[in-house]
C-alpha cells in the first residue's frame, strides 16, 4: 500500500530542530521545531493555533505525539505589493519573514498583544534554527508566505501548500 504525503508519527522527544510538525489536542496546530531542551521537551514556533491569531512560541512535552513532514519542506515567500510591511509595522506583526545576509528569519510572538497593538517576539534563523539576538539593520521583510511539504509538491500540477500565512497588523486596544 502507498499513501499520499510525507508524514511520520513520532514523539516530540524524537523530533530534531527544523522539522515541520502537525500536532494538537482536538484541533490542528502546525509549526517548526526550533530547539530541544536538556530534557525531552521541544520548543516550537507555532504558525497556526486554535487560541492565537498569530505565530507564537510554545513548549511541547517530549512524551506527546506529533506528525512530522521532516526537514525537506519548502518555504515560498509571496512577492506582491502587500507583502512588504513598512518599518512601523514590524513591531505589530508576528509571522514575518526577513531575508538577511545570514539567511531567512521568522518572528514568533512571546507575549500577548499590548495596548499599543504590539507584542514581544523572538527572531529565529529558520535555516539554522538559531535564536537571533538582534535583527540586522539590512533585511527585506515578507508578510505573506506558503509552506510546501517538499519542492516536488510545489511543482505538482494543481498542488497546494500545506500552510499559507499573511501577517496582518494587530489592532490597538483602547485606553
Amino acid at each position: 500500500m502507498k499513501t499520499v504525503g510525507h508524514l511520520e508519527l513520532k514523539s516530540f522527544s524524537a523530533v530534531v530542530p527544523g522539522e515541520l510538525l502537525v500536532f494538537g489536542d482536538g484541533r490542528r496546530e502546525m509549526g517548526i521545531a526550533l530547539a530541544k531542551d536538556e530534557g525531552s521537551d521541544c520548543l516550537v514556533g507555532v504558525f497556526e493555533s486554535h487560541g492565537e491569531a498569530h505565530p507564537m512560541m510554545a513548549r511541547q512535552s517530549g512524551d506527546l505525539e506529533c506528525l512530522s513532514f521532516g526537514t525537506d519542506w519548502l518555504l515560498e515567500p509571496v512577492h506582491g505589493d502587500q507583502s512588504f510591511p513598512g518599518p512601523h509595522q514590524i513591531l505589530r506583526r508576528a509571522g514575518l519573514l526577513a531575508l538577511t545576509r545570514d539567511g531567512w528569519l521568522m518572528n514568533f510572538a512571546t507575549s500577548p498583544i499590548d495596548r499599543a497593538g504590539q507584542f514581544a517576539f523572538d527572531w529565529w534563523n529558520i535555516g539554522s534554527n538559531v535564536l537571533v539576538s538582534a535583527l540586522p539593520d539590512r533585511a527585506v521583510f515578507f508578510s505573506e508566505w506558503h509552506i510546501w511539504a517538499s519542492a516536488a509538491d510545489r511543482h505538482e500540477y494543481r498542488g497546494e501548500p500545506v500552510f499559507s500565512f499573511k501577517a496582518n497588523p494587530t489592532a490597538r486596544h483602547g485606553s
